[in-house]
Order: structure tokens, then sequence, then C-alpha cells
């Protein structure tokens, strides 16, 4: 069944930083490219098991609150723009959330969403 996503990201920063960035297939798709390269098991294994941070996240603060801010934000990958992408992309205390539809275009109708909303 399809899923709709809704809500509004909450600037926190986690979805750019440590793991996330290079999560589930993408891993695996990391650790495809660099046998391809011809590095050992051993250094694909760290380059895997590392967590990383976006070079572009920044943080500055408004009204006393840390938010993130991406330094690329109009030009960001696709990845970037969609995340999260489905369910079980969601960090905890996530903004976003999604809804299981059996009709996602008479659900976005009935609710009034917008298309690209939250994104």
């Amino acid at each position: 069944m399809p899923y709709i996503r809704i809500g509004k990201c909450k600037r926190c920063g986690k979805c750019c930083e440590g793991h996330y960035i290079i999560r589930g297939h993408n891993r695996q798709v990391l650790k495809e490219n660099l046998i391809i390269m011809g590095l050992s098991p051993e250094i694909i294994d760290w380059i895997a098991s590392q967590d990383f941070k976006c070079p572009y996240l920044t943080y500055k603060y408004e009204n006393g609150r840390k938010i993130a801010v991406c330094t690329i934000y109009e030009n960001r990958p696709k990845e970037c723009r969609e995340y999260p992408k489905e369910p079980a992309d969601l960090l905890p205390g996530c903004g976003f959330s999604f809804v299981e539809v059996k009709n996602a275009k008479s659900f976005v109708q009935s609710n009034r969403i917008e298309e690209g909303e939250g994104k």
C-alpha cells in the first residue's frame, strides 16, 4: 500500500549526521563500490562503519534554539530533498510521519495536502 509523507522538518539535523547519510541499501552500495575499487575487506568494513556528517550542514541559533542549516539547500541532492522517503527512514523525533492509504489521490484531496508539502 502507498504511503503519504506528512509533517514538517524540525531542522534538528539528525538526518544529515551519523550513519543516516549512508543508510540501508546505500551502505551496501558503498561497500560494493569499495570492493570494485580494490580495497581490502578490513578497510571496507571500517569505512562502512563510520558515522558521517554532511559537509554542508551547519547550525545556527534562532530564538535560543539550535537549528540545522543546509548551506546548499536550494541545490541539495535528490536524496536530501526526498528524505524521509519511506517509514523505515524515520528518525526518533522527526517532524515527518507517514500515513498508509488505499487511495493516495483521494487522501491528498480530502486532507487538502499540497503536493510537496513538508519538503
